[in-house]
């Protein structure tokens, strides 16, 4: 009996074998792998923060969908928060990082259009621009070189920056190298979602001027972008041309559209467009210029009229001195009268006539320095009122890191006006007499 099982068990088993296999080929090709996530936050360096996973490793962690390679978590030290620009509380994932000379982050996620946003706060030791330099490269994008402080302004503000970045092989990397002192991050955000990003997203600039712009559709990096835009004109290349016949600066927008098969997405960017030299506003500055900040001078009287000073946040170390480097005079022409052509407070309440000048040298400059703390440029301008008026001619040169950036000559503005430049610091403002009497400033005027 027994020898008839041996001979018979290997016959009636191979049914059960097929039946094995067939199942198993059916599963394998009818059964959906684990499904990659749409989209995955990393608090790099840090704990689990709301949707953000941890990121404590060193020399790297995994979590849900993601994988990060080298460098070494870091822990804000300052008792000072993280802050926005505008000084408002942000969220705690800028209070921890991953820092290090070069590391990565992978991506395991659902192939399809991404946005990616990339977390920025100088937590480190880097104290001013050029103190931290990166580069980040997005998956086949080209490395981009990064200054948060630069970017910033200072320690411990919070910038975002976000790319549209298509996925196709369920599968995006982030790779961050060091090429002055470490390399930074804060957090990491990587969502599915059909959007069209639009570089750069803000821009200050002239009347007339144009700007380039460049759009990316998440889903289709070569997707066909139609430009258009609410003022000025753009070309279907993304550039942008500002309207040349403003009266007064503006507030734009220029729009990006795509279509990704199913319906139409648009992206935008924001535009302030500025003149640069302004003959119309006069004295009542307040609803057009000193957004940033401005400075007016003041008199120790009588009466006393205090020096108005609200610089920006990233403006530091404001002068305004003769060529010796010594204080500017200040003088007043009549008391608050309402004149049009006189500048007001930053309240729009009228004010006397006071102007900075040099009273020992009608040939000498007045100068205006200031620095920027970040390396960003920056729209400043002065206020030039000929009170008397005199027939005052004078010789406006502004000079930054490079060099000289524009020498105009002023004349016939006894009705006041306001010069304009955009540039990145540091900055010197000579007004020099070329005619007339000593040359006069009656304000400072930042955005």
């Amino acid at each position: 009996m027994l020898d008839w099982f041996l001979i018979l068990a290997p016959i009636l088993l191979l049914p059960i074998v097929a039946l094995l296999r067939f199942v198993g080929c059916w599963l394998l090709y009818h059964v959906d792998p684990l499904p990659t996530p749409d989209s995955t936050d990393v608090n790099c360096g840090g704990p689990a923060v709301d949707t953000f996973e941890a990121d404590t490793g060193d020399g790297g962690s995994s979590g849900v969908g993601f994988q990060s390679t080298g460098g070494s978590p870091f822990t804000q030290t300052d008792t000072t928060p993280v802050v926005d620009q505008q000084g408002n509380a942000v969220s705690p994932v800028y209070g921890t990082c991953r820092v290090g000379a070069t590391f990565s982050y992978s991506f395991a996620i659902n192939n399809g259009g991404h946005v990616v946003t990339l977390r920025f706060a100088e937590i480190g030791d880097a104290q001013k621009p050029g103190d931290r330099v990166f580069t980040f490269a997005i998956n086949d994008l080209a490395p981009i070189p990064y200054d948060i402080i630069g970017k910033t302004g200072g320690r411990l503000i919070a910038q975002d920056e976000e790319f549209a970045v298509p996925v196709t092989a369920n599968a995006l990397t982030i790779q961050f190298t060091g090429t002055s002192g470490d390399a930074l991050i804060n957090a990491i955000q990587v969502d599915l979602l059909d959007a069209i990003v639009v570089s750069p997203a803000t821009v200050t600039m002239f009347a007339g001027k144009s700007q380039s712009f460049q759009a990316a559709a998440s889903w289709d990096s070569g997707a066909a972008i139609t430009w258009s835009a609410e003022s000025g004109q753009i070309d279907q290349t993304g550039n942008y041309t500002a309207d040349p016949g403003i009266l007064s600066p503006v507030q734009t927008e220029i729009t990006a559209t795509a279509d990704n098969g199913a319906e139409p997405y648009t992206g935008t960017a924001a535009i302030n467009v500025y003149l640069q030299q302004d003959t119309i506003t006069k004295g009542k500055w307040t609803a057009q210029y000193g957004r940033d900040g401005y400075v007016l001078p003041g008199t120790a009287g009588p009466p006393p009229i205090p020096e108005l000073n609200q610089l920006p946040a990233y403006v530091n170390q404001f002068s305004a001195t003769k060529l010796d480097a010594t204080a500017l005079d200040v003088f007043t022409y009549a008391a608050s009268s309402g004149d049009p052509r006189v500048l007001v407070d930053a309240g729009g309440n009228p004010r006397p006539a006071i102007v900075w000048y040099d009273s020992n040298s009608v040939l000498q400059p007045s100068v205006f320095a200031f620095e920027f703390k970040d390396s960003q440029p920056h729209l400043f301008g002065i206020y030039c009122l000929d009170y008397e008026p005199l027939g005052r001619v004078q010789t406006i040169q502004v000079t930054n890191a490079q060099g000289v950036l524009d020498t105009q000559t002023l004349s016939n503005f006894g009705g006041g006006v306001y010069l304009f430049w955009i540039s990145s610091g540091p900055i010197q403002i000579q007004v020099t007499p070329a005619a007339g009497f000593n040359a006069v400033v009656s304000g400072v005027f930042f955005r």
